[in-house]
């Protein structure tokens, strides 16, 4: 038991050494980050939202093997880590696939990829009307309420 928690202890000194020293080393060395993409337990999505991916993302067909799982991992965090509510509107998978799709697409050279900035993300069926600024929106960014709005 004690020689477990003297392997996990040294793991953690090793990983908090590659990150404080080595890591800041190789971006000003290199510019560009040690690794994007790390994910121990890389969580998998179902055979029909992989179709899905397929038949709308020609950015997710260009990938590799390795790079696909990458961004289906993305994808399923991202869908796990919003909130998606219609108004007046059923919010399909297909719609949470796309949503989450695009939204990776535009983050999938970065590390961090989920922003505390927004927790909602607010689906209307088209344009609808703002009380706040009295106008029609095909959609805003929230701040007040943390969330994104699409119609």
């Amino acid at each position: 038991m004690t020689y477990i928690l003297v392997v996990i202890v040294s793991l953690c000194m090793i990983m908090g050494f590659l990150r404080l020293v080595v890591e800041p080393a190789y971006v000003l060395a290199f510019n560009k980050p040690l690794y994007l993409h790390w994910y121990p337990i890389p969580k998998k999505l179902k055979s029909s939202q992989r179709l899905m991916l397929e038949k709308e993302f020609s950015f997710y067909r260009k990938l590799s093997n390795k790079r696909k799982a990458y961004f289906e991992h993305r994808v399923k965090s991202f869908i796990e880590y919003y909130q998606f509510l219609g108004k007046d509107v059923h919010v399909s998978e297909e719609m949470k696939i796309i949503i989450a799709g695009t939204y990776v697409m535009l983050t999938f050279g970065m590390r961090y990829y989920l922003t505390p900035l927004f927790q909602k993300i607010i689906i209307y069926p088209s344009q609808y009307f703002s009380t706040i600024t009295e106008q029609n929106h095909k959609g805003e960014y929230n701040p007040r309420l943390k969330a994104v709005v699409f119609s």
